[in-house]
């Protein structure tokens, strides 16, 4: 069969140009139609997350009366814990001193005496500066040697001996510093 086209092709053009037309004039629509669903979707999550953080902050601001009270509560407990942590330690060394003193007092020979003392360090190794007075050179070699016999203190340095004027005589002023130790022997070995 024949096929015979009698319409020119200005017509043929004008409905090509039309048939494009309208085929950029769809997707145009498709795509502004595209952009507003996804403009329209934001918008709705932004206002959903909006929402949501009002709804955060309302709960957080309920909740803040009850942080700052449990900080505070905390802060207390931390408090009592030290107080607590320091009456322990109170308790474990309150005989400390008068052990110390009682060891001492063991090896001092008759003719020295405790002029001052100081202590520093904890009560397992506490370091000692002793101030010290004495009748003769003998009475100072006898605390030495007492003091080196003893188990309980160690690292022991000695200053010397200064002479000075007393009454109708004259003393020994010397010092020494050891580390005590109450554990480094029983008082049967003193």
């Amino acid at each position: 069969m024949i096929r015979i086209n009698l319409l020119p092709d200005e017509y043929k053009k004008k409905a090509a140009l039309r048939r494009r037309v309208m085929l950029l004039a769809g997707a145009g629509i498709l795509l502004v139609a595209g952009f507003a669903g996804v403009f329209i979707m934001r918008t709705a999550r932004l206002a959903e997350l909006n929402r949501m953080i009002r709804e955060v902050e309302r709960d957080l601001a309920q909740l803040r009366p009850v942080v700052e009270r449990v900080d505070a509560i905390s802060s207390s407990k931390a408090e009592l814990n030290k107080k607590i942590r320091i009456i322990g330690e109170l308790m474990e060394t309150r005989v400390f001193y008068p052990v110390l003193m009682e060891d001492l007092a063991r090896i001092f020979p008759e003719r020295v005496w405790l002029k001052s003392f100081s202590s520093s360090g904890s009560y397992d190794n506490m370091r000692l500066d002793l101030s010290l007075e004495a009748h003769d050179n003998y009475a100072v070699a006898d605390f030495l040697n007492a003091l080196e016999s003893s188990r309980r203190f160690s690292g022991i340095s000695f200053s010397g001996i200064v002479t000075e004027p007393y009454n109708d005589t004259y003393i020994r002023i010397f010092t020494v510093r050891c580390v005590y130790s109450p554990s480094g022997g029983s008082k049967e070995d003193l």
